[in-house]
């Protein structure tokens, strides 16, 4: 117990040494920010879903793994919850951040659909319209029409979200990674860098300002100091 203890007091001692984006906030304010964003990227709903409608497809899911007895969906699940631990606590982690989580979510969907598509098969041959099909037939085309649905629900991602992003963002990149080969700093081992002109506001440098930093380094937006 108490090299438990001497470890989580370590920890918590780097914590508090980390920057405000790299500093793990332990509350349930931070959880349920982190899963309305979380779910909300997962299907496609930016920037995030409200508490009750990511409550309803938790509930959803978890029902769905857990009604029957399939060892595969219920590690999925696991995995699912478990896998965004490292990043939970911290602040605005989403997007590109849940790759990990995307094997989990993954197989967990592709199970479900292939567990489902027997009974819909049966559903849709038993319409006059389709009775002709052959059962094989049927889940083709019932596996074309998921497919062609989600690949839709991807098409309009981009071009909502995506795309007119990109001209921003890049733009803006470019133009940082241009300004910092023009300083050319030179950084000592052990130094901490200081961004009195946050390129990116609201994300993950901090806005900051140094009397120490000289006036040279402070017109491009950054300093070093010990």
């Amino acid at each position: 117990m108490n090299l438990v203890f001497h470890l989580w007091e370590k920890v918590r001692a780097g914590w508090a040494h980390a920057a405000s984006a790299y500093r793990p906030v332990i509350s349930l304010a931070r959880i349920v920010d982190f899963q309305k964003r979380y779910i909300g990227d997962i299907f496609y709903h930016m920037p995030r879903f409200e508490w009750p409608a990511t409550l309803a497809i938790w509930l959803a899911v978890t029902y769905l793994v857990w009604r029957r007895n399939r060892p595969v969906l219920r590690f999925c699940w696991i995995y699912i919850l478990v896998t965004p631990l490292p990043i939970e606590f911290l602040e605005g982690r989403d997007q590109a951040c849940l790759y990990v989580c995307l094997a989990g979510w993954a197989v967990l969907a592709a199970t479900l659909f292939t567990d489902c598509l027997p009974g819909a098969t049966r559903i849709l041959i038993a319409e006059p319209l389709f009775r002709r099909l052959r059962p094989r037939h049927a889940r083709a085309v019932l596996a074309a029409a998921c497919m062609v649905l989600w690949a839709l629900g991807n098409l309009r991602f981009e071009q909502t979200e995506i795309a007119p992003a990109i001209p921003y963002l890049g733009g803006e990149t470019t133009a940082v990674l241009a300004e910092f080969r023009a300083a050319n700093p030179h950084v000592p081992p052990g130094a901490k860098v200081i961004f009195l002109d946050d390129p990116w506001p609201g994300r993950s440098l901090i806005r900051h300002s140094s009397p120490s930093c000289g006036s040279a380094t402070a017109r491009r937006g950054f300093c070093s100091t010990r």
